[in-house]
């Protein structure tokens, strides 16, 4: 771990995405260097928004005890919780329209 910190600039963590960049790995059959995989996990931190999926939080909860069965229904409410608050303070052209008709 401390080599791959060392390699990344002290950003690397042992998280979702160096799950997804060594599935690649394996799935191709290459054995990385660790130089390899701290570049590899360097540009695909860049790019976790398109990597990480639904399941991804759903374990990263798990792993945290915040996972149950009203899961989906906890993260249904803190997404419109987000939308909500990303709503109130950088409004888009729709939402100012909507606000304007009122």
């Amino acid at each position: 771990m401390r080599l791959l910190r060392d390699l990344t600039a002290g950003r690397f963590q042992d998280g979702a995405v160096a799950r997804v960049v060594v599935m690649g790995f394996w799935t191709r059959g290459e054995a990385p260097t660790f130089e390899e995989f701290a570049r590899s996990w360097t540009k695909a931190k860049t790019e976790e928004h398109l990597l990480l999926t639904p399941e991804y939080a759903y374990l990263t909860d798990l792993k945290h005890r915040r996972a149950d069965g009203g899961w989906k229904a906890l993260r249904t409410a803190k997404a419109k919780s987000a939308l909500k608050t990303l709503a109130r303070i950088a409004p888009t052209r729709r939402a100012a329209e909507g606000w304007l008709s009122r």
